[in-house]
């Protein structure tokens, strides 16, 4: 319901599954990914029969992030910014994530919330994620929840997957 009413933009979104889900509560959704064929492929995914109810607060565009020229052709249609910028399983590099960390910042409202849903993979990502509520341009609104702490396969309890972590940022 935080999304209720609201202007979203999802970053890397894939074929979409996540921004159409945002869509069933928020006002706006921009799917939005680097690749040509996600963007046709979310594209495709709005207009599915059956997302009537969504298809007009939808849309879906390609966004280079941290490409200046492209934040202003989204600003040039969602010229106050996003309330929220979403994010699922899209940081695997902190380069990527310096990237990801400029565009949602450009593109949110002043009091705009990025929420980011990571898959633990490496020490160093999951610490570099942790970092980004210390600096001077974000702050972290609570301590990052898990969402998933153990996988199951076939009966097993695998210990070494570490689970799905949520963070919460503001804007500075």
């Amino acid at each position: 319901d935080i999304l209720k009413g609201k202007d979203v933009l999802e970053l890397g979104s894939g074929v979409g599954l996540v921004g159409l889900v945002a869509a069933t509560k928020a006002n706006s959704v921009l799917l939005s990914d680097l690749a040509t064929s996600s963007v046709a492929l979310c594209r495709l995914s709005i207009n599915l029969k059956g997302n009537a109810h969504i298809t007009d607060k939808c849309k879906a565009a390609k966004l280079k992030w941290a490409s200046p020229s492209d934040h202003e052709h989204v600003l040039a249609t969602h010229p106050s910014g996003f309330d929220y910028v979403i994010g699922a399983d899209v940081f695997y590099f902190r380069a990527s994530l310096k990237a990801g960390l400029t565009t949602a910042h450009t593109l949110l409202k002043p009091d705009g919330v990025f929420l980011c849903a990571s898959a633990v993979r490496s020490d160093q990502m999951e610490d570099a994620l942790y970092e980004v509520g210390s600096s001077t341009e974000w702050e972290l609104l609570s301590e990052p929840e898990t969402l998933v702490s153990q996988m199951q396969h076939e009966g097993q309890t695998h210990k070494d997957f570490e689970g799905v972590l949520l963070f919460r940022w503001k804007k500075k």
